[in-house]
């Protein structure tokens, strides 16, 4: 019974240190999409975080404000189901 008991003690620990691994990498995860089309593009942290929103100014001639918002969010939306999975 203290071996059954032991074995699952060590299971639950790895198990513990396993997910704390994998919740540190998708801590670490960045994920970057680009602003369609060609505007430049959006980073967003692993845990879903918006991190950065870098526009090429070249690009943004070729917009009026209401499309670069829409692309801006599209791709903000895109790079967010990529952070969650």
């Amino acid at each position: 019974m203290t071996d059954e008991i032991g074995a699952l003690v060590a299971q639950i620990e790895n198990d513990v240190a396993k997910a704390r691994e994998r919740a540190a990498a998708r801590a670490n995860a960045r994920h970057v999409e680009p602003i369609e089309p060609g505007l430049g593009t959006v980073t967003v942290a692993g845990t879903g975080e918006l991190t950065a929103v870098d526009l090429d100014r070249a690009g943004l001639k070729r917009s009026t404000g209401s499309a670069l918002a829409a692309a801006v969010l599209a791709a903000v939306r895109k790079a967010e189901e990529k952070a969650n999975g």
